[in-house]
């Protein structure tokens, strides 16, 4: 009986109707066990509560003392109930120790009766069973009249969920929770005592047991995860838990690295983490020898996710066919007319699934995926061959999906066939269409209408497979080493739809499949895939005599149109031990060019953020975990998330630095901070950063974001998101880069893909850009594919030439470039062409780079008049060499790149002393009026040491002729020690230009004091000096109420200084007496590519200049103006280079440089005499050298790579010092890496972007 509730309604209510609505009403609460065999226990004199909500209100819980002793008997109790509306939903709840099944609920007053079905298992023992469950209420004639038609006499003796399990969650909310246990695991067992309540914003949960895991048979093992299902009212945005346990020892440490709530239903998913080691949190209780622990939701985690749909699926095993039960991992896959849905497994528990497939059963789930679309196509289902008895007679399967609260739709699809290895066609998947479609309609009555639906029968298409297995040789007669005995498997993309994998079993043409040069012919049903357009294959790595593969390609017929076939091509290995190690290939189809745009270009207000991040080094620093990337600019604009996400590898190894590049909303002109984090609660998946690097080229700035601090829950502080300052790091300046689209297409040719690391320097009518290496990624620059990419170089007007420059990264050196298309981003112009149509090899020094000019209206820019060069040795001892010579000429329309000189046409040996030899370049494109020469030699050979005279370089077309003048060794033991000089043409004066006007951009770091009262603000001035001229005074207001370090940047055009000396500024303050502090200064001349740094550390206004405005000079101090002549403008530079302190950093290799500043480049330069050491490149050593190079103006990057030789290649870079000795100045490039093919991202290279020394 239920104990007595007194409700009490105040008497001062006046109107009739509130009267009215606080009536009593009197229920008959009817609740009835169930008579099904299968339930276990009984109520006995148990209690549990009752709590009844209506549109108004609730009754409350009301314990009630049980009096049930029986399955398939009821009680009924009275229940008073004022001012409760219409009854909505209940809930009911017991006792941890009880173990029945409640049957269903009536509620019955004098007007109506309202009937709650339940199939409700009280129990923490069971799969399901809970201590509490939500009721919704159901049209009782639907269950009467079913009764009737089975001749049953009491709803008892049904299974309502089994007929109305779609009906009974209407109204209802399934969270599924994800719990991950620690790795030190302290409630693990069948005894685990775990519960938990969700609180959500419009109500809060009743007490939920986690006791029988969807995945485990034992739950809560460390590092393992569980699932559980918990049926609810909807709790609305859920904003925290609270989780109980009871540990099996003393420890108090919360046992879960992460908790996951998700509602798929309503779209949402919500997460919550424990630090294992806060045993000591303000937040833990005791509760009746349970720890407690409430837990804020971690908000940047919270998703919105998919909404899904509820699915009831029947499987029928047959019953006629002996043996046909099966105790393997039966899944299944949904696709309808908007999507397919992901692999199901419908019983994850290998110790649940013998009993569900027995011979004859009939076994029905009820499972959440996401929502595949009105209609469904077609299903996929099979098993993994796994267990003792893994053969399966597949009878039917039965889908049946609601439509509204009594109409639904079900799915008919007939099999009939054996899924096993060794029956029928030894297939352990098959493909169903429905045979049927019937829409089920209810009456208010309980009447069932069912009616037949028109099925479009799908078609089976049958797909011929033809697999050619290539050769290791070239001799066909050759049979060794490129076939497999492994097990291949396949599977086919359309734009309609795929085959899921397929076993390619038995080969219409061979008995023994995939032998060298061989052809084999397979046979797949599927439906329409429509226009195919990807294949994924790989085998298993198993075989007696060999798994190793060589696939050449793969060509795929449509059996409706026999004349069209569409091809795959591979022409490499699957293989461990060969290529790249890999046994699986994603190929595209030939001439297939859709979805290869990385970005969406054409969205506004987007820029290119290349990011780096750089991992730990320790065992255990590294992550799997998913990291996401978020900017936020000086102006308040930010990017929101972003995914830091690479296709083809795993994530952040230690040591590694890994390399993203982004396209995502502009955040201005400054970056302020930016956010890190990642997804990772488990302990495992905590995450050590040394540093971010993030390169914006578009706004010319680069930020170093030092960290050295893990995310994670369980280390460190337990962040799971780390937030960064700019003004914390260090932020390089440059000339903003312009973005250019690129399209690369490789030939159709056998082999023509490429697993090079392929370089590109881009030329136009104002200039040339850096060296670009463009990442391989996973499926750019193969066979017959067009890719497309964003490059981001300076604005060098209209392009003339692109060279494409080749060098070995992976197993494939040759590459057969067939054009190159690019164009600004914002040009509406047509793409220029650069046809190429030619053989890259980066084993082949003729072949390692190819210069390609542009073309349009099909006639080349640039002529090829090709050129006559003549080199003088002078009439000195000893000045002949026989070393290796090469040459790069520069011109008004860029460089020659590397030219050899190998064959005079004057003498048969070259380079003597008093010998002019004369090389000819016929093919040379046009360079316009040369201004330099870059001339050096290998040092090898005997005689290396060799005196220049003078090169002479002849236009065959205009004969027109230009002298460069040199009358100096390059020789590693005479003179300065050089092998390569820089040489002006006479009559050239390097640094002039004919701008009259520049574009500045000033970058100003000040800090405001925090004052009292608060700063107000005020215009600070600056004006720009040279030697003999100065700018206007610009005035840039600054905000008040804002203290601390601030940035503040201003672009303005004003007369072209050239060479900046220094700086006036100011600071009018609006309240008299407050003062700015300026740090440093940056000053970029954007039209003479020139930038300075100068290191103010003033307080302004100045009180010993009277507050007059202050001039702050530029220490270099210009010296490199002047001089005349071929040798002009050398400057010395002194390279330092600092071996790191970890075990095994020094390097036996050969190591080369290029500098790159904003006047040009140095070149590549090998590192050949240290001034300190002997041995050079030791661990914790610093190497010095030094070089002549023409002015290369403030340096910006540098470039350094070794060759991979000797007995210890491998290297740890700390950092790299370079000094202008004429300017003074000393930029820093920091590395902090290793240039390891065996360490980190096994990168034998790096950039580095430079720092000036403060």
């Amino acid at each position: 009986m239920a104990k007595p509730v007194v409700e009490l309604v105040p008497e001062n209510i006046k109107s009739r109707s509130s009267k009215k609505e606080r009536q009593e009403i009197c229920y008959d609460v009817t609740i009835e066990t169930s008579a099904d065999p299968a339930a276990k226990g009984k109520l006995s004199d148990n209690r549990f509560s009752l709590n009844i909500f209506g549109s108004k209100s609730d009754t409350g819980f009301r314990e009630v003392t049980g009096q049930i002793r029986d399955p398939g008997k009821t009680a009924t109790f009275l229940f008073d109930t004022v001012g409760l509306g219409t009854p909505e939903y209940a809930i009911i709840t017991t006792e941890l120790s009880v173990n029945w099944l409640l049957s269903n609920l009536s509620l019955k007053s004098a007007r109506k009766e309202i009937f709650f079905p339940a199939d409700a298992q009280f129990s923490t023992k069971y799969l399901g069973g809970q201590i509490n469950h939500s009721l919704m209420p159901m049209n009782k004639n639907l269950v009467s009249k079913l009764l009737q038609d089975l001749k049953l006499k009491s709803i008892s003796e049904l299974s309502l969920r089994n007929n109305f399990g779609l009906e009974m969650i209407l109204g209802k909310v399934v969270y599924r929770i994800r719990t991950c246990t620690g790795s030190k695991s302290n409630i693990e067992g069948s005894e685990a005592e775990v519960y938990l309540f969700l609180q959500g914003n419009y109500l809060r949960s009743q007490k939920f047991i986690l006791s029988e895991s969807k995945f485990h048979s034992t739950s809560f093992r460390a590092g393992q995860l569980d699932e559980f299902d918990l049926e609810s009212v909807d709790l609305g945005e859920v904003e925290t838990i609270t989780v109980g346990w009871r540990s099996k020892s003393s420890s108090r440490s919360f046992p879960f690295d992460k908790i996951e709530v998700t509602a798929g239903q309503i779209g949402r998913q919500w997460t919550f983490g424990g630090n294992p080691d806060d045993s000591n949190d303000e937040q833990y209780v005791q509760k009746g020898g349970f720890n407690e622990k409430t837990m804020d939701c971690l908000r940047q985690f919270t998703k919105v996710v998919e909404k899904t749909r509820f699915y009831e699926i029947k499987v029928k095993t047959s019953d006629k066919v002996r043996g046909g039960s099966t105790d393997a991992n039966v899944f299944i896959q949904l696709y309808g007319d908007a999507k397919k849905s992901q692999v199901l497994e419908l019983v994850p528990r290998s110790d649940l699934r013998k009993d569900e497939f027995k011979e004859g059963k009939e076994a029905q789930f009820i499972r959440e995926l996401e929502n595949v679309g009105d209609t469904l196509q077609k299903i996929r289902i099979g098993h993994d061959n796994s267990g003792l008895g893994a053969g399966w007679h597949l009878a039917w399967v039965q889908i049946r999906v609601l439509l509204g609260e009594y109409d639904s739709l079900l799915y008919h699809f007939e099999c009939n066939r054996w899924l096993a290895r060794d029956e029928d066609d030894k297939a352990t998947e098959r493909e169903l269409h429905p045979t049927s479609v019937h829409s089920l309609k209810h009456d208010a009555l309980g009447n069932l209408t069912k009616t037949e639906q028109t099925v479009q029968k799908q078609k089976l298409k049958k797909y011929t497979v033809h697999v050619y297995t290539g050769s290791v040789t070239e001799d066909p007669e050759d049979s060794k080493g490129a076939g497999t005995d492994a097990n291949v498997f396949l599977t086919l993309y359309g734009d309609k739809s795929d085959t899921g994998e397929r076993a390619l079993k038995h080969s219409d043409t061979n008995i023994n499949k995939f032998e060298q040069n061989d052809h084999d012919v397979f046979t797949i049903e599927a439906a329409d895939l429509g226009e195919l357009y990807k294949c994924f294959i790989r085998h298993d790595n198993k075989g007696v005599a060999g798994a190793a593969w060589f696939l050449d390609k793969i060509e795929v017929v449509d059996s409706s149109d026999e004349s069209y076939k569409t091809v795959f091509y591979c022409e490499r290995w699957l293989s461990k031990k060969d290529d790249d190690n890999k046994i699986e290939r994603t190929l595209f189809a030939q001439g297939y060019h859709g979805c290869l745009l990385e970005d969406d270009l054409s969205v506004p207000n987007h820029t290119s953020y290349v990011v780096k991040v750089t991992t730990g080094s320790e065992k255990g620093m590294d992550t799997d975990a998913n990291a996401h990337i978020a900017f936020f600019g000086s102006d308040g604009k930010s990017t929101g998330q972003l995914a830091l996400r690479h296709a083809t590898k795993m994530q952040f190894k230690p040591s590694s630095t890994e390399e993203f590049h982004i396209w995502a909303p502009s955040v201005g002109k400054a970056l302020r901070r930016i956010d890190i984090g990642h997804d990772g609660l488990l302990q495992h998946q905590d995450w050590f950063v040394r540093s971010v690097e993030v390169d914006i080229p578009q706004i010319g700035k680069n930020y170093i974001f030092k960290m050295e601090d893990w995310i994670g829950s369980s280390k460190g502080k337990g962040k799971m998101e780390k937030t960064l300052l700019a003004s914390d790091g260090e932020t390089a300046h440059y000339k903003p880069r312009k973005p250019y689209i690129v399209t690369v297409q490789t030939g159709d040719e056998y082999q023509a893909g490429t697993d090079c690391k392929i370089e590109m320097t881009f030329f136009g009518k104002k200039g040339t850009s850096e060296p670009i290496i463009i990442p391989k990624n996973e499926a750019r620059f193969e066979r017959g594919r067009k890719d497309t990419f964003v490059v981001n170089i300076a604005d060098i007007d209209q392009l003339l030439k692109i060279r494409v420059s080749v060098s070995k990264m992976g197993f494939r050196t040759k590459w057969f470039l067939f054009k190159i298309e690019s164009k600004a981003l914002e040009s509406q112009d047509k793409p220029t062409c650069f046809n190429c149509q030619s053989w890259l090899d980066s084993a082949s020094i003729d072949k390692r780079s190819v210069t390609l000019v542009a073309e349009k209206d099909g006639k080349k820019l640039l002529a090829n008049p090709g050129y006559e060069i003549s080199v003088t040795t002078s009439d000195v001892r000893g000045a002949g060499t026989d070393a290796n010579v090469s040459i790069v000429l520069f011109g008004v329309f860029g460089d020659s790149g590397e030219l050899e000189l190998k064959q005079s046409s004057t003498h048969k040996n070259k380079f003597e002393r008093k010998h002019t030899d004369v090389f000819s370049f016929p093919h040379l494109e046009d360079l316009g009026d040369l201004q330099k020469i870059r001339i050096w030699h290998d040092d090898k050979g005997p005689g290396s040491a060799w005196h220049l005279k003078e090169v002479q370089v002849k236009n065959e077309s205009t004969s027109k002729t230009f002298k460069f003048v040199c009358n100096k060794w390059l020789s590693r033991s005479d003179e300065d020690k050089q092998v390569s000089r820089e040489l002006f043409a006479e009559g050239f004066k390097p640094g002039q230009h004919s701008e009259h006007s520049a574009t500045y951009r000033v970058s100003i770091v000040l800090r405001v004091p925090q004052t009292s009262p608060t700063f107000a603000g005020g215009v600070f001035s600056l004006k720009l000096k040279s030697y003999n001229r100065e700018s206007k005074e610009y005035r840039i207001n600054l905000d008040a109420n804002s203290t601390g370090k601030r940035e503040v940047e201003h672009d303005f055009e004003d007369v072209n200084l050239r060479n900046v000396s220094g700086v006036l500024v100011n600071f009018e303050p609006i309240s008299r007496g407050q003062i700015v502090e300026c740090e440093q200064i940056h000053v970029s001349n954007l039209t003479e590519k020139d930038t300075i740094l100068i290191q103010a550390n003033k307080k302004l206004p100045d009180p010993e200049s009277e507050n007059e405005p202050v001039y702050l000079r530029h220490q270099r101090d210009e010296k490199t103006s002047g001089g005349r002549g071929a040798m002009a403008n050398q400057i010395d530079y002194e390279i330092k280079v600092f071996t790191g302190k970890k075990w095994g950093a020094g390097t036996d290799s050969n190591v080369f440089v290029t500098l790159f500043g904003s006047k040009g480049n140095s070149g590549k330069h090998k590192l050949a005499d240290s001034k300190d050491h002997m041995n050079k490149f030791e661990t914790s050593q610093v190497d010095t050298f030094d070089f002549k190079f023409a002015d290369l103006g403030h340096l910006q990057k540098l470039h350094i790579e070794h060759d991979n030789s000797g007995q210890g290649p491998g290297w740890y870079l700390d950092r790299v010092e370079v000094t202008d000795k004429v300017r003074e100045e000393t930029t820093v490039f920091p590395c902090e890496n290793w240039l390891d093919k065996s360490k980190g991202d096994k990168q034998i290279f790096r950039e580095l972007l430079g720092r000036q020394q403060k």
